[in-house]
């Protein structure tokens, strides 16, 4: 499984068609359906993507309504577990942004994207892509999924996935 943060969402109905991100996504999505592969978007995503503006709404709904290689992921007690061990392992540095350093993000903002974190691992996620540096190191940090930005999806998903 493939897991999505918001910027891959918000890419895919705000960016120009023929920019790169927006290629590399359609790629990803297409790579996957090919390969049998499902995309997962947790609920904490769809929560931060729906407040954006409310026509969106209706363009997610349309485009992931009747789509079978996407799963809607929730944040339920394997999640609840694997978050509360991320947040352990971080209060125990000292420093409840770890690996990030203090005050550099919000809190609120560390602890949605532990839960993002933590519903990739509890559905045992291969690879999480995003454009959220933060996330990415907080993931990159615990060491048990690949993150990669969007960026850098084009040539790379042939080679280094693998499910």
């Amino acid at each position: 499984m493939i897991v999505i943060d918001t910027n891959v969402l918000a890419t895919l109905i705000a960016a120009n068609p023929s920019s790169e991100e927006y290629t590399n996504i359609i790629s990803l999505f297409q790579d996957a359906k090919r390969k049998g592969y499902y995309i997962g978007i947790p609920t904490p995503v769809i929560a931060e993507f729906l407040v954006i503006d409310n026509d969106i709404r209706t363009q997610f709904f349309e485009i992931f309504k009747n789509n079978k290689s996407i799963k809607i992921l929730p944040f339920d007690l394997k999640s609840a577990y694997e978050c509360s061990d991320i947040e352990a392992y971080a209060r125990k540095t000292g420093n409840k942004l770890h690996p990030l350093p203090k005050e550099s993000e919000p809190y609120q903002k560390v602890k949605i994207d532990r839960q993002i974190l933590a519903i990739a691992l509890s559905n045992n996620a291969k690879l999480l892509v995003t454009n959220d540096i933060p996330l990415k190191k907080i993931s990159e940090a615990h060491g048990v999924l690949e993150v990669k930005l969007i960026s850098e999806l084009p040539g790379e998903m042939q080679k280094t996935i693998k499910f």
